[in-house]
């Protein structure tokens, strides 16, 4: 009887402890697929590197559009206070630490960069165009 809970309990354990694993390799690979990257060269050098996750496509928002960017400027010159949706400034930006466990996997993409959750007002359109200070964009072409 004693074997018969034990080993059932085990099973349960280990199952329990697959299943989170993968849950968590879905939520990246899904966060992958919902990733884009852009860099800005000039004169042949680096100047930005911009990351932007649309986490709607992963955890659906029904009042926000949420993204997780990372932004990495060579010369700390641009400004990502200056970012925009569709050209509507955001509701919320908030820094994100490199250890915040629901975001840990992800940010690790881009050590060197910043990382900022930010929050706009839903969006009813099949472009969502983002930008920083209108020079650096990127698109994402389908609604999620």
């Amino acid at each position: 009887m004693y074997k018969k809970i034990l080993l059932s309990s085990l099973s349960l354990f280990i199952l329990s402890c697959s299943s989170k694993d993968l849950n968590k390799k879905e939520y990246e690979l899904m966060a992958l697929q919902n990733t884009k990257k852009t860099d800005i060269v000039k004169n042949g050098d680096v100047k930005y590197i911009f990351w932007a996750t649309h986490l709607n496509a992963i955890e659906d928002d029904k009042k926000n559009e949420n993204f997780l960017l990372s932004f990495y400027d060579v010369n700390s010159n641009k400004n990502i206070a200056d970012v925009r949706l569709n050209g509507e400034k955001y509701t919320s930006l908030k820094k994100v630490n490199k250890d915040d466990k629901k975001f840990k996997s992800l940010v690790r993409k881009n050590p060197w960069g910043e990382n900022y959750l930010v929050k706009f007002k839903k969006q009813k359109k099949d472009k969502l165009n983002i930008t920083i200070e209108g020079e650096i964009k990127l698109t994402f072409t389908s609604k999620f």
